[in-house]
Parts: C-alpha cells; structure tokens; sequence
C-alpha cells in the first residue's frame, strides 16, 4: 500500500513537472516569436523599402484604429458602470421607501389608541415586519430524537442539548423562511 502511495506521489510529481516544462518552452518560443517580429520591424523602419514603408504605415494605422476601437470601448464600459450604479440606487430608495412606509403603517394602528406622544416605532416583529416566534419543540425530547431530527436537516449533532435544540429552532425556522412567504398586509406567513 505504502509502495502504491509512493508510486502515485511520484507519477503525480513528475506529471506536475513535465506541465510546468511545457509551459516554460511554450512561453520560451512566444518570446523568441515577438522578438523576430520587433526585428523585423525595426529593420525594416530602419532600411524603408518602398514595400516596407507601405506596411509600417498598415500597421500604424491599423494600431491607430485599435486604440480609438479600444478608447470608445473603455467609455461605453464607465457609461454602463455609471448606468448600472443609478439603477441600484434606484431600486434602492424605492425599497428603502417602501420599508419605511411599511413601518409606518404598523405603527399607526399601535399608536392610534395611545397619546400623540407616544407615536415612536413600536419594538419588535412589527417593526421589523418579521415576527420573530419560535418554532414549537416538545419539552421532552430527547438528545437522540434531537439529533436524529438535525440529521435531517443535514446539521452537526455535537454539543449541549440546549446547543442541538437552538440549532434545530434555527434550523426550522430557515426552512420556514425558504418555503414560505410574508404577507406584509395580513402581517402572517403563507
């Protein structure tokens, strides 16, 4: 079995090797290609023949049209950001407002009984628009039963039995969330 592991350690080790060899020739034979362009180009701005010259000059312009190609790119991309950044701040005033109107009026009908005075932010689940209820969990579980049911939900099974029940009312709770959803008017959860 050791034999095996070393085997495979060094297969592994020399298949690792032998890539990074390969991309070093690879990038070896990209350099030495750019290198014999430059040349080229150079010595032929340096010696212009008439055929020469005609293509440096190719070649600046089509450099010159990739650099506007390239400029007009990097402006329709800061348009874009610039566009994407303005809508979230939109979608996010108009769900702040909508929040804000929410709390407002869950705490109208609490205040509508009470002094002028008193018309703060009511604490708790309304404010918030999530009630914040326990899921029921029978007093008399046991450690096992607890565990077996954060099996289920796919959850450690370690810790104190007020450890295993907290995490398996969270748990609960999580699950009621995904598969439900809130009724802000009604203020329940369907």
């Amino acid at each position: 079995m050791l034999q095996a592991m070393s085997d495979s350690f060094w297969k592994q080790k020399r298949a690792r090797l032998q890539a990074e060899l390969a991309q070093q020739l690879a990038e070896l034979d990209e350099f030495e290609a750019r290198e014999r362009a430059l040349q080229e180009v150079t010595a032929g701005a340096a010696a212009p023949a008439l055929g020469a010259s005609s293509d440096v000059a190719a070649l600046q312009a089509a450099l010159e049209a990739e650099r506007a190609r390239n400029a007009a790119l990097e402006e329709q991309l800061a348009k874009t950001a610039a566009d994407a950044e303005l809508n979230l701040q939109k979608v996010s005033s108009f769900w702040i407002a909508k929040l804000e109107e929410a709390k407002a009026q869950a705490v109208l009908p609490a205040a509508a009984g009470a002094a002028p005075a008193a018309a703060a932010p009511a604490a708790g689940p309304v404010a918030d628009l999530v009630p914040v209820e326990k899921e029921f969990l029978e007093e008399s579980l046991t450690v096992r039963e607890l565990r077996a049911r954060l099996l289920s939900y796919g959850l450690s099974t370690i810790g104190l039995k007020s450890e295993l029940r907290t995490r398996l009312e969270g748990a609960m709770a999580h699950a009621r969330h995904q598969y439900k959803s809130w009724d802000s008017v009604a203020l329940t959860w369907n």
